[in-house]
């Protein structure tokens, strides 16, 4: 006889998406309507591994059917792609005695949702995801907002492309789908799109349709591209490989408005003056990577950085979003946020392989320039891209007109890019420095342990608990001693002769 369901779980899970509280809603108040007790999971299923849910009533769900993002909150769970992990999960279900679950959420919420189906726990699984990339399922939550949204950018952004004869290429989000690029393309009467599902050839899907185009009179063009695609143009049209998970990062920011007089009280600073922060160890819970934060006129940005191969890895239990949350409620950065009102987020992958991964960069009638050609370099105390980006842009830009001019777009014709490029502060600088980026990624101690160590020396030299004090050498010395005096002398003479 099977079991009588009484209690009903229910979690979003992944990335949130436009709806998912009206789902949330949905699911709740028509639990409690046929008789059922609600359960709401917190943060995803790795909020069902540590048993955080409540009891939901109607007031639970009250003035929440509009609303953004999620009340249940969202997160990816590392340990529940383990077979540990979701043993763990249909375990906690039975002991906080939940029944069955609703998820919401993609594909990957999907996967584990099978998962504890498969041990015994009854399942119903909403697609929730902009990506509409959800098997059997026409449209999912949040698909739909996310086309109108991309949409409403295009058209406003039309008005500028036209006004200036311009081409410009907007990319969409979708990761590896491209429902929303094909559908918005199409819905905003784009030149021409670009797919992650299709095969496509620079000169004849985009530049000869230009050409083409633009023999009829038509001077402005809109290129829509799939997330999935343009991540790799420069491996897929020029024959580039593919960057290394060590030599890229995934940064992340947020964008804080606040009154110009206000920021500068909180940083003391004079009228119309700024300040930046870097920041390493806690901010990446000890992980290789850092965070930043900035001041605008009148606005704060604050991110972090984390290095792909490390974020992504089997021991990095904390996602990368979680890492920003805990450093915006840090003591040092809390504060000078307080009040603020977030008005952006934005993520982005970032090279931070240095010299030795610095591409071919001229080609037949293509030039790469800024992080396409991987001209981006962390040194821990110093982060270098944008000089990089505007001084390559510009050397790109001589080149071409040059070879215009000349009638020759070879890469024979486009040379001077590259003896413009050796000859800057741009290659001499990243060759200068190109040891750096195998010793931060092999000097796990400079984002876990020597933060720790710092703290430890500032405390023994400025703490004054009333017993009398040692010379200063004796209270340090251990401290240093602890990791090894040696093995520490060499980590820093080998960072040093790499700076």
């Amino acid at each position: 006889m099977e079991k009588q369901i009484k209690t009903i779980g229910v979690l979003t899970s992944g990335g949130d998406a436009p709806g998912m509280n009206a789902a949330v809603r949905a699911v709740v108040r028509t639990g409690l309507h046929k008789g059922f007790r609600m359960i709401g999971i917190q943060r995803g299923y790795n909020g069902l591994l540590n048993g955080e849910c409540f009891e939901m009533n109607l007031r639970s769900v009250s003035n929440i059917i509009s609303a953004g993002g999620t009340i249940l909150y969202t997160a990816r769970c590392l340990e529940f792609k383990t077979k540990e992990g979701q043993d763990k999960g249909a375990a906690k279900c039975r002991e906080l005695g939940i029944d069955a679950l609703v998820v919401i959420g993609g594909d990957g919420s999907y996967r584990g949702a099978r998962e504890l189906a498969h041990r015994g726990i009854p399942m119903i699984g909403l697609p929730g995801t902009i990506d509409n990339d959800i098997a059997c399922t026409d449209y999912t939550i949040g698909y739909d907002t996310a086309m109108n949204t991309a949409l409403e950018m295009i058209d406003k952004l039309r008005d500028t492309t036209q006004s200036h004869d311009r081409c410009s290429v907007v990319e969409v989000m979708g990761r590896n789908a491209g429902y929303i690029a094909l559908n918005v393309a199409i819905a905003s009467g784009a030149m021409a799109v670009l797919l992650p599902e299709k095969e496509f050839d620079m000169q004849r899907d985009i530049l000869d349709k230009i050409v083409e185009t633009q023999r009829t009179g038509k001077r402005h063009f809109i290129v829509i591209v799939a997330e999935g695609t343009n991540t790799l143009l420069s491996e897929r049209c020029l024959g580039n490989a593919r960057p290394a998970p060590c030599q890229m990062a995934v940064g992340i920011k947020e964008v804080f408005e606040l009154p110009a007089g206000v920021i500068e009280d909180r940083f003391l600073l004079p009228e119309g003056e700024g300040a930046a922060m870097l920041f390493v160890g806690d901010c990446t819970h000890g992980k290789v990577g850092g965070g930043f934060l900035y001041t605008n006129r009148d606005s704060i940005s604050l991110g972090l950085v984390a290095t792909i191969s490390t974020a992504a890895g089997g021991g990095n239990d904390t996602p990368v979003y979680q890492m920003l949350e805990d450093f915006k409620g840090h003591p040092a950065v809390a504060p000078i946020i307080r009040g603020a009102k977030m008005v952006e987020h934005s993520g982005h992958m970032v090279p931070e392989g240095g010299y030795d991964m610095v591409p071919q960069y001229v080609f037949d009638g293509a030039l790469l320039a800024g992080e396409a050609a991987g001209l981006c370099m962390n040194m821990g105390y110093q982060v270098r891209g944008m000089d990089f980006a505007v001084a390559s842009g510009r050397m790109a830009a001589e080149a071409a007109v040059e070879a215009i001019d000349a009638g020759d777009a070879s890469a024979a014709g486009l040379s001077g890019y590259a003896r413009r490029m050796e000859d800057s502060f741009v290659i001499k600088d990243l060759k200068t420095f190109r040891k750096w980026p195998h010793v931060m990624e092999e000097w796990d101690a400079m984002f876990n342990d020597y933060p720790t160590m710092a703290a430890e020396v500032f405390n023994a030299m400025f703490s004054v608990d009333g017993r009398p004090q040692e010379p200063l050498r004796r209270r340090i010395m251990p401290i240093i001693k602890k990791r090894g005096l040696f093995k520490t002398a060499n980590e820093v003479r080998k960072a040093v002769s790499a700076l």
